[in-house]
């Protein structure tokens, strides 16, 4: 596990802060964030002296550049995330979907639950806590104080994978995820989809969708699912 900030300190860094955070809440019966919905960490083993020994390497000043071994780190739990959002969903709602094509064409339309379900499994299938890929991600942790968040970051530089990149944002006071970010990179022949998407916790969900085609010919669609507006 990497620990970075975004900007450094006078005092304490942020990376410092974050690891704090980290050992603060994994010590609440070895789950992270102490989330009542999602208990993450009952495989994990507790270990204040590695915690500690952790937060003395991070706070040095000297960060571990090279990917370590993943297999006894768990990744924060995204998939059940994605699915407690989808099954707390009422299929009583009146669900939004907006498609907007590459020359800003808007088409509207109420779908079901079983719609959205459909339409929701490129977030479904961003699971990157397999033990077969896991090893080729990168996590790391941070605070970003203008959006009063803990953000669990994660990415690879293998290209044969689809999951490019996953962000995990995580409100500072709540310790409830607020929104989670996806980028997804998927070869099919010679055509390239490129997918940035996002969802916001209880309310809607994005997919941004470039398809490449042959001879530099390029596709553009967003998809917005809708099944709660805030005031």
């Amino acid at each position: 596990m990497i620990i970075m900030s975004q900007k450094p300190a006078n005092l304490l860094s942020f990376s410092c802060v974050a690891l704090l955070y980290s050992i603060t809440y994994l010590n609440r019966k070895c789950t992270f964030l102490n989330s009542p919905a999602i208990q993450i960490k009952k495989k994990f083993k507790c270990s204040h002296l590695c915690l500690l020994s952790l937060f003395f390497v991070s706070c040095n000043g000297t960060l571990n550049n090279q990917t370590s071994n993943n297999d006894s780190i768990s990744f924060y739990p995204v998939k059940e995330y994605f699915i407690n959002q989808v099954n707390s969903i009422d299929s009583a709602l009146d669900i939004s979907l907006i498609i907007t094509n590459k020359n800003g064409t808007k088409d509207s339309s109420v779908i079901d639950k079983r719609k959205l379900l459909e339409l929701a499994q490129p977030f479904l299938l961003s699971d990157i806590n397999s033990r077969s890929i896991k090893k080729f991600y990168k996590e790391s942790i941070f605070q970003d104080l203008t959006t009063a968040s803990n953000t669990f970051s994660y990415t690879t530089q293998n290209n044969e994978l689809t999951v490019r990149s996953l962000d995990v944002l995580l409100d500072t006071s709540t310790q409830q995820v607020k929104r989670v970010f996806i980028t997804r990179i998927e070869s099919k022949g010679d055509t390239t989809i490129t997918e940035k998407s996002g969802w916001k916790t209880n309310e809607k969900f994005f997919i941004n969708k470039i398809i490449q085609l042959p001879g530099n010919k390029e596709y553009t669609e967003q998809i917005s699912v809708v099944w709660h507006y805030y005031n």
